[in-house]
């Protein structure tokens, strides 16, 4: 196990989402207008009329994933994740009438009537992701000029 201690900057950046919105699309929006290199998603929630996400399908040495589409409506109950180095890792919680799903928020998740997300900035600048002995793309330091 590896820790990180970061710092928060005390920002929090609130974003509101309408019919039509993608969620991911918005997220990476937001990220860039605000300048966000690090930080977490702690809060997502909305109604969705077409949801994208993916989860893992073995438990194999080499992950594969399988890629799902629903329709709706679909109910958002949860998302949350990291930002590192400016790229969103997030998962969803979610439900329609007849079932519940959850994975990796991918694109194509269309907003039915509102979404909210609320997003935490970190000020660490260090933070990355490197692939693991997975190919997974685990949490990490960046490495540090040696000559410092």
């Amino acid at each position: 196990m590896n820790t990180f201690h970061v710092r928060k900057t005390g920002d929090v950046i609130l974003l509101h989402l309408g019919k039509g919105d993608d969620m991911l699309q918005c997220l990476n929006q937001a990220i860039t207008e605000h300048k966000i290199k690090n930080g977490a998603v702690v809060s997502m929630i909305g109604t969705l009329d077409k949801a994208r996400y993916h989860m893992i399908q073995t438990t194999e040495e080499d992950p594969t994933n399988g890629f799902y589409t629903v329709e709706g409506p679909i109910e958002v109950a949860a998302g949350q994740g990291l930002i590192i180095d400016g790229e969103p890792h997030i998962h969803i919680c979610m439900a329609t009438p007849e079932a519940s799903y959850l994975g990796h928020l991918e694109e194509g998740c269309r907003v039915l009537y509102l979404a909210e997300i609320a997003i935490e900035k970190y000020s660490e600048e260090e933070l990355t992701r490197k692939k693991d002995n997975f190919g997974i793309a685990a949490l990490s330091w960046k490495e540090r000029d040696k000559t410092e």
